[in-house]
């Protein structure tokens, strides 16, 4: 194993670290000061900016200790030693860029950071990570000709880790809402789960202290579907909203969105994996640069892929929710949602491409459009494709 290259690479993620902690830092200083209607907003977007950039900066750092470290003659403790040290290189800068930005956050939301942090969510990404990474250790220590490598990376990403991150959802769910939902609650969900045909369990999320209303689905594979609910939403919102919130998260799992993201979010991990293969292996430069020039080009296309799907998905899931339960009464629980969770009603395209939602004005103003038009002759849901 190479220490010089596990020092550099140690050495940018470092510095990386220390120049994105600095620049949220002040970024978030000027949002908090300057106040504001849109603060919350505000800090959303250097978040979202500055995750992007760390994440940028680790992937380099971490190529750095993958590229340097000697695989043709490295034992698997010292194998398992560089993975260690790239996936440190990876978090470093994340953490840093995030910290300060998160502290703003907690300040402008009145909310306590303690209640900001969540070992089972760490533990979730860390689950997530190591089921989205694994073909990388696993082919890099194989030592087998390039197509044998080839195919593992293939068959790791595309449908091994789809399949594994099904199979988990129960595990993931738990960590995630460990509680079980209101008996009134789970009832409703009973109902609306069979008028939609979409079998599913529900889970309680704690998230009174966080202020988070919010609803969300874990896994794909039918019988391995979980709806779950923050309990802030419950107190906050009433049975007719939180129906309609949970409506549309069982349009995401009718239409499995979930399946159709993490597609997308490994076929972007395919090319990065060959890339760091080629470099491990030493391939010619030419090669190399070809790899790397087809890694940029995936980041940037399939990035605004997903989010102008994304955003195609949201509205499928508001359609089907709004056969279930009305569309007066689906943009009344997206209003609720937008001043529970201080959401900015108007963003622009950009922006809702990046979080994979359309603007909030945008869905209600889209739902009142359909409530004042003539019902079709006949709105019956059909059974799950």
């Amino acid at each position: 194993m190479d220490a010089y290259g596990l020092m550099a690479g140690g050495c940018l993620a470092a510095l990386a670290a220390l120049v994105l902690w600095r620049g949220s830092r002040w970024q978030a200083g000027q949002i908090a000061r300057q106040g504001g209607e849109d603060q919350v907003h505000e800090l959303r977007v250097v978040l979202k900016r500055m995750s992007g950039i760390a994440a940028a900066c680790g992937a380099v750092a971490a190529g750095v200790c993958v590229g340097t470290a000697r695989w043709a003659d490295i034992s698997p403790v010292a194998a398992a030693a560089a993975v260690a040290a790239a996936v440190a290189c990876l978090v470093l800068p994340l953490v840093a860029a995030r910290r300060p930005v998160v502290w703003a956050y907690a300040r402008v939301r009145g909310v306590p950071v303690r209640a900001l942090r969540s070992y089972r969510r760490q533990a979730v990404r860390v689950i997530l990570i190591v089921v989205a990474f694994w073909p990388l250790p696993i082919v890099l220590a194989v030592r087998a000709s390039l197509p044998v490598e080839v195919v593992i990376v293939l068959v790791g990403c595309l449908a091994v880790s789809p399949v594994v991150t099904g199979l988990l959802a129960p595990a993931l769910a738990w960590l995630l809402g460990p509680a079980t939902l209101p008996a009134a609650v789970q009832a409703r969900l009973s109902t609306l789960s069979a008028q939609l045909r979409v079998p599913v369990r529900g889970c309680l999320i704690r998230a009174r202290e966080q202020k988070v209303a919010n609803a969300g689905q874990v896994g794909w594979l039918p019988g391995l579907r979980y709806v779950l609910v923050t309990d802030y939403l419950l107190d906050e919102m009433t049975p007719a909203e939180v129906d309609a919130v949970v409506a549309h998260e069982l349009g995401h799992a009718r239409h499995r969105d979930l399946l159709v993201r993490q597609l997308l979010s490994s076929t972007l991990l395919v090319p990065l994996f060959l890339l760091l293969v080629g470099v491990a292996r030493n391939e010619s430069q030419a090669a190399v640069l070809l790899l790397s020039v087809v890694v940029i080009a995936g980041v940037l296309g399939l990035s605004r892929l997903r989010g102008a799907l994304a955003i195609r998905q949201e509205l499928a899931a508001d359609d089907l929710a709004r056969a279930a339960v009305g569309p007066a009464a689906l943009a009344a629980a997206l209003g609720r949602l937008t001043e529970l969770n201080a959401i900015k009603r108007e963003t622009s395209l950009s922006w809702d491409r990046k979080v994979g939602h359309p603007g909030m004005e945008k869905r209600i103003a889209r739902l009142q459009a359909a409530d004042q038009a003539p019902a079709p002759a006949a709105a019956a849901v059909g059974p799950e494709k």
